[in-house]
């Protein structure tokens, strides 16, 4: 009787073995579909500011090319939109060249570029946030100010995103964002859409 119960523990060990491990194992593999949540940001205050250099800063914004590979496209979308070097896009004399940079060094955005379906997403979030054209009035309501400045950063990587590889140059958008360093965020992202609007009906 004891060999039997014995018998019987040393089963349901190995049941349980074989569960955990299989658990894990899915866990592993299951796709991510929330956006990574940066460890340190310019809103982190003396912490960002002791990364003296811009390498330091990349380096602490890198996400983990473990959890990079299981994200699903549209949480990598949200991740690139959150990346606290992204206003480096900006910095340039072009849109691309800014582009580029970030690109350079940005590992979530170089993910973002090897999906298939990231147009897709880009286009989806955009929409998302222009939901009833709640951004195309001259006069937006304080609390859809980050939803604007959002919708203007995912419009600018969906315009360079759908760029790559293509031989045209001197976008509408290279040739009208000298605006987009200067400002507030709201002052920056209103002006944009102003001039984009322009331009469509040109």
């Amino acid at each position: 009787m004891k060999t039997i119960s014995k018998r019987i523990s040393a089963l349901l060990i190995v049941i349980v073995m074989l569960f955990v491990m299989t658990s894990s194992a899915f866990a592993e593999t299951e796709d991510i579909d929330v956006q990574y949540d940066y460890p340190l940001t310019p809103d982190d205050g003396e912490q960002w500011r002791s990364l003296l250099t811009l390498d330091a800063m990349i380096n602490a914004c890198d996400v983990p090319s473990e959890r990079l590979n299981r994200m699903t496209t549209r949480a990598l979308v949200e991740t690139v939109l959150d990346y606290p070097l992204l206003l480096n896009m900006v910095a340039y004399n072009t849109i691309q060249l800014g582009f580029e940079s970030v690109l350079s060094y940005c590992n979530s955005l170089q993910e973002l570029t090897k999906r298939s379906d990231a147009i897709e997403e880009l286009e989806n979030l955009a929409a998302e946030l222009n939901a009833g054209g709640i951004l195309d009035v001259g006069t937006i309501a304080p609390e859809l100010e980050e939803t604007l400045v959002r919708y203007v950063y995912a419009t600018l990587l969906l315009s360079e995103i759908k760029a790559m590889g293509s031989v045209t140059t001197g976008s509408f958008l290279d040739n009208n964002y000298s605006f987009l360093r200067t400002g507030t965020s709201k002052k920056m992202a209103l002006l944009y859409l102003s001039q984009r609007d322009a331009n469509d009906g040109a």
